[in-house]
């Protein structure tokens, strides 16, 4: 929702800085379209934010200090040819623990939501600099005037991440390890 506020609120005439007198004021109707239309932004954010996914499986698949901080061996499974094969291998990964341990499967798909969202926020923080860039007599604030504060947040929320992609990787192995250990176990006993 602070997306489409700071897209609806203008910066005062005569300062350089945010005017709580300029905010916009919202009815009941508002908010619930403000509601709605936070939503399709998120959805939207999303289908652009795979890019921080991407970079991040390439940066952790190409670094052993990395892998190990994730909690992943050099052998591990979750590396195949390209960040896009990791992925799938990632996700059928908790596909499996879903299926055989539902409350861990919540616990995954709870913490990619936490990846997704730090990704969101920084993918909108990009959008709105390269719209105050853009258009600044429309936002609230513009880029240049403000370069310290984004970077301040730029940086912050590639930290944000860095820490919960660190977090998602690291859980879906020490969850997924003992499951394909115990599935590989029974299939041993099987045969």
């Amino acid at each position: 929702m602070a997306f489409l506020i700071a897209l609806s609120v203008q910066e005062s005439d005569t300062t350089q800085h945010f005017s709580l007198t300029k905010l916009p004021t919202f009815s009941v109707a508002s908010v619930v379209v403000l509601v709605a239309l936070s939503y399709l932004v998120g959805m939207v954010l999303t289908g652009v934010s795979f890019v921080w996914d991407l970079l991040f499986l390439g940066l952790v698949s190409t670094s052993k200090g990395l892998r190990g901080i994730c909690n992943q061996t050099n052998d591990s499974k979750f590396y195949g040819e390209s960040a896009i094969d990791n992925w799938k291998t990632i996700t059928a990964a908790m596909d499996t623990v879903s299926a055989r341990d539902p409350e861990a499967g919540r616990t995954l798909a709870k913490t990619l939501a936490e990846v997704a969202l730090c990704e969101n926020l920084l993918t909108a923080l990009f959008v709105l600099i390269a719209l105050g860039m853009a258009y600044p007599e429309t936002l609230f604030f513009s880029p240049g005037c403000h370069a310290i504060l984004l970077t301040v947040l730029g940086v912050a929320l590639v930290v944000a991440v860095f820490f919960r992609g660190v977090m998602f990787l690291g859980r879906v192995s020490s969850i997924y390890t003992p499951i394909q250990g115990g599935i590989a176990d029974a299939q041993r006993r099987a045969t």
